[in-house]
């Protein structure tokens, strides 16, 4: 999907992190509860229609649905890639 689009299935292996090595236990872990919003939130939106996507949403004042599952899915998508190296900064 990119940041914007439809929302696509980028679960992979949940004992794997980028490499062949068995995943520390608790990126296990972090896997298995990214798993369960994923699928959470892709029951929620799969059958809405497209003209609801660009609606707003009140807990992220200036975002629409479109925009805040784009992040979503884009933070993963940076985690994955190795472009993300920890918690943002205070600053952020």
């Amino acid at each position: 999907m990119g940041h914007h689009g439809a929302v696509t299935d980028t679960s992979g292996p949940a004992d794997t992190v980028g490499t062949s090595e068995p995943a520390p236990r608790p990126v296990l872990a972090l896997g298995a509860e990214y798993r369960r919003g994923r699928e959470r939130l892709s029951a929620l939106l799969a059958d809405e229609p497209e003209d609801r996507w660009d609606r707003p949403v009140r807990a992220c004042p200036g975002w629409t649905v479109r925009a805040v599952v784009g992040h979503l899915v884009g933070t993963v998508e940076d985690a994955l890639a190795g472009r993300i190296s920890g918690p943002p900064s205070e600053d952020v």
